[in-house]
């Protein structure tokens, strides 16, 4: 009698056979591959039903390298194992089994070669449990690393000398803005390289291939209609031979740091260039001042005590001349005197405008006082001097002395004034002055004047400032204030 069905498989039994099998073989390669230790346990009952180990079915190449052993499969886990108990990994293990709820566990196992963190979770399936295992430094360190690459637009890349294959990390893709995963070569650099760095490009890609040496490149590439600018890291990984075997990089983005670097080399050129600038006014107007100070003192010897002395001889002249006259002889000898005294004077006060030394022997406050009484005979001044224990440098006393001396002349010569006030007052750590008239205001032509300008330089190099005003559309109003370095060293000490 003929059986009812071939005793010969059949095509299509033997196409879902081949299928089954390509279809387990790729879950064999994929369950591999994993870099998570993973395996699959069978409870182990004694005599009472009672469960009283595992028994390890299947375990991946990440759990055999974990563990060091390619034996795993058939072992009994809590004899092979007895600290898991200790760490509370059986006791979660029989919770899943009996509850059916997944559980993960962070633990720290120590002995037997381990001594390291983890990460397990267990996953009920039919009578059976999936674990998987992962160590948690290695998981910190990867997360780590996405952050810091994300963060800090960095990526890393790895090229196999042996098997050609390049791989890149999430970070490299973002650099480039590919898809993650896009299949890559060193040659990508190449592809994305800017005219520019076409050069840069095609030696970098040939350090990789090669692992020659380690290097360091920066390249510009194009990306997105962006220009990105790129440090390339990379260093050769050698074997036992010192044969190299990989190149492992980092790409850096520096775009930021490269136009940072450009902005502050800019504002240095523009700063010297300012500063050239400064410097070139600030000598123009030195000489301009000192040319000034030496007509203005040529010409008081000149006019001034050059006259009076001419006028001494002349009166010599006249008394050789008329000696028979006694009346005359003492008029003579009397004009002389006063002639004499006014040169006297007169080389006094040019001697005093050189070098105060008023300022010198009596100090700021008299010196001011001086130059208001000085000027008293031509307009009504009044002078407010603050009195102050204030330290002030030689430098500082000598500046306000002299800017002092500059304002009330040009007030007498030319704001046609009558009266004027003067006041000099100190604050925690500056010098104010202020000065104002009554006369016809200061004329544009005149705030161009060299005695001005020497002021608002030397102001300058004080880090002071200088502000004038017309309140109410009368008269002048000049605010100086000068910090008081010497103050500010003195109340640190």
């Amino acid at each position: 009698m003929q059986s009812e069905f071939p005793l010969e498989p059949s095509e299509d039994l033997f196409n879902q056979y081949q299928r089954l099998k390509g279809s387990k073989d790729l879950l064999e390669k994929v369950f591999n591959s994993l870099q998570i230790g993973m395996s699959v346990f069978e409870p182990v009952y004694d005599d009472t039903g009672r469960t009283v180990d595992f028994r390890l079915i299947i375990a991946n190449k990440e759990l055999e390298r974990q563990t060091g052993r390619t034996d795993l499969p058939g072992i009994y886990y809590a004899k092979e194992y007895p600290g898991i108990k200790e760490v509370g990994i059986f006791d979660l293990m029989l919770e899943v089994i009996e509850t059916g709820e997944p559980r993960q566990l962070e633990y720290f196992f120590a002995g037997q070669g381990f001594e390291r963190w983890y990460s397990c979770m267990f996953i009920k399936l039919d009578d059976s449990l999936i674990a998987t295992n992962v160590e948690v430094e290695k998981l910190k360190n990867y997360t780590v690393l996405r952050q810091i690459e994300d963060l800090a637009q960095v990526g890393s890349w790895e090229y196999d000398l042996l098997t050609g294959k390049f791989s890149w990390t999430r970070g490299m893709y973002t650099l480039f803005n590919l898809p993650q995963d896009t299949p890559v070569r060193p040659e990508v650099y190449m592809e994305y390289a800017t005219e520019k760095s076409a050069a840069t490009a095609k030696k970098l890609v040939q350090l990789i291939t090669s692992g020659e040496a380690d290097f360091e490149k920066i390249l510009d590439i194009r990306v997105g209609g962006h220009i990105r600018t790129l440090k390339v890291l990379g260093t050769v990984r050698r074997d036992a031979q010192n044969q190299p075997i990989a190149v492992c990089g980092t790409d850096i983005d520096i775009t930021q740091e490269v136009k940072l670097r450009m902005e502050k080399q800019r504002l240095q050129n523009q700063y010297k260039e300012i500063l050239s600038r400064h410097n070139e006014h600030i000598l123009r107007t030195t000489i301009k001042t000192q040319e000034e100070e030496r007509r203005r003192i040529s010409e008081s010897l000149h006019n001034g005590l050059g006259q009076l002395l001419y006028g001494v001889k002349l009166s010599l002249d006249q008394m050789n001349r008329q000696t028979d006259d006694p009346e005359l002889s003492k008029i003579l000898k009397k004009n002389t005197e006063d002639l004499l005294t006014q040169a006297i004077k007169e080389t006094r006060r040019i001697s005093h405008e050189l070098s105060p030394s008023i300022l010198e022997n009596f100090g700021l406050q008299v010196a001011v006082n001086d130059i208001c009484q000085q000027f008293n005979q031509a307009l009504n001044i009044r002078c407010d001097f603050q009195e102050s224990n204030v330290q002030i440098s030689k430098e500082l006393e000598l500046f306000i002395y002299r800017t002092i001396q500059e304002l009330s002349t040009n007030i007498v010569k030319h704001a046609k004034a009558t009266e004027a006030s003067l006041e000099v007052f100190f604050s925690k750590d500056q010098v104010n002055i202020n000065i104002q008239d009554n006369g016809i205001g200061l004329r544009p032509s005149k705030q161009d004047g060299i005695g001005l300008k020497t002021i608002q330089s030397q102001l300058i190099l004080l880090k002071g400032t200088f502000n004038i005003s017309s309140p109410g559309g009368v008269g002048t109003l000049i605010k100086i204030t000068v910090p008081n370095l010497a103050n500010r060293k003195h109340a640190k000490v």
